[in-house]
C-alpha cells in the first residue's frame, strides 16, 4: 500500500490514538489547513470530527420506535382481530390502514366486499368500535388473495 495511504485492514482492531486516519480524513484535513492556517485548520479538524456513536441512545430510538408501532390502533386491531369481529368474518377481511377515524379493511374479492358493505357493515362497525372507539367509519378495499381461507 502507498504510504498515508490506509485501508479497512489497517484500522480494524484500533480505536482512538492507535487508529489511522484515511485519505479522505487526510485530504479534508488538508483542505481545511490550507484554508484555515495550521493551527486553525488542527482545530477545525476537531469540531468536524464525528464523535463516538453510543449505541445505547441509538438502540433506544429504535424501541421507542417500535414501541410506538406496536402500540398503535391498526396494529393492535391487527393482532385481535378474529376476537374483535369473530373467525368468520376475520377469515375473509384484515384490517390495514386507519387514519382520521376511518378503517380501511382489506376483503379477498368484490363479491365479499358487497357482502361486507351491504350486509356486514354495522355489525363490524360495533364490534370495532366497541374494541377501538377511534374507529368512526368502514371502507372496504379489495385486495391481494393474501387472506388464509381455512
Amino acid at each position: 500500500m502507498l504510504e498515508g495511504w490506509t485501508g479497512p485492514e489497517d484500522n480494524r482492531h484500533k480505536r482512538g490514538e492507535q487508529r489511522k486516519r484515511s485519505w479522505l480524513e487526510q485530504s479534508r484535513d488538508g483542505a481545511l489547513k490550507s484554508w484555515y492556517g495550521d493551527e486553525s485548520g488542527e482545530l477545525e479538524a476537531e469540531i468536524h470530527q464525528r464523535g463516538p456513536s453510543m449505541l445505547g441512545a441509538e438502540l433506544g430510538e429504535f424501541e421507542r420506535l417500535i414501541a410506538r408501532v406496536a402500540a398503535s390502533p391498526v396494529t393492535r386491531l391487527q393482532q385481535n382481530w378474529p376476537a374483535v369481529v369473530g373467525e368468520q368474518i376475520a377469515k375473509y377481511s384484515f384490517p390495514v390502514h386507519l387514519e382520521r377515524g376511518e378503517l380501511r379493511i382489506e376483503v379477498n374479492s368484490a363479491a365479499q366486499k358487497y357482502v361486507f358493505e351491504v350486509q356486514l357493515k354495522a355489525q363490524i362497525l360495533a364490534k370495532v368500535t366497541a374494541f377501538e372507539p377511534g374507529v368512526r367509519f368502514l371502507r372496504f378495499v379489495t385486495g391481494e388473495p393474501r387472506l388464509k381461507s381455512i
